[in-house]
């Protein structure tokens, strides 16, 4: 049946939240060599942990100390080196916090691009929504 048996389909895509990647300049030329090579897997070196940093840094109780960034405290948990993210390319979460700070956030929106929901996305602009049975008040022209 067209549309997966339901009469409207929506479509949405967006980014997983706000965590993000930053490629260096020679990323593509990396991938390639590694494809090529066929070393894909060691895009990921081999030091990563697959722990979150930040939440290993709250565990320890290090944002309770004002002493260092947030970003510095995250580096304090990561596992990549320097050269860790120079031999991949690329690293998660802000510049400094290690290669593998992934487990950060930040305020930016994230963009969602969406079609076939005949309305629904706008409705939700701006709108308030609750949590822990208290209103948060929504973000003008955007959804929260």
């Amino acid at each position: 049946a067209d549309n997966g048996g339901w009469e409207k389909n929506a479509l949405y895509v967006t980014a997983d939240h706000d965590h993000y990647v930053t490629l260096l300049d020679d990323f593509p030329e990396t991938l390639a060599n590694l494809l090529i090579d066929g070393m894909g897997h060691m895009i990921t070196p081999q030091s990563n942990s697959n722990v979150n940093p930040w939440e290993a840094a709250i565990d320890a109780g290090v944002h309770l100390d004002d002493s260092k960034t947030q970003i510095e405290h995250i580096k304090d948990f990561t596992t990549w080196s320097e050269e860790d993210i120079i031999a991949v390319s690329h690293f998660f979460g802000p510049r400094g916090s290690g290669g593998n700070g992934w487990g950060s956030h930040s305020t930016r929106p994230v963009p969602l691009y969406y079609a076939g929901d005949d309305g629904c996305l706008e409705a939700l602009l701006g709108a308030d929504f609750q949590v822990l049975g208290r209103t948060v008040n929504g973000a003008p022209g955007k959804v929260d």
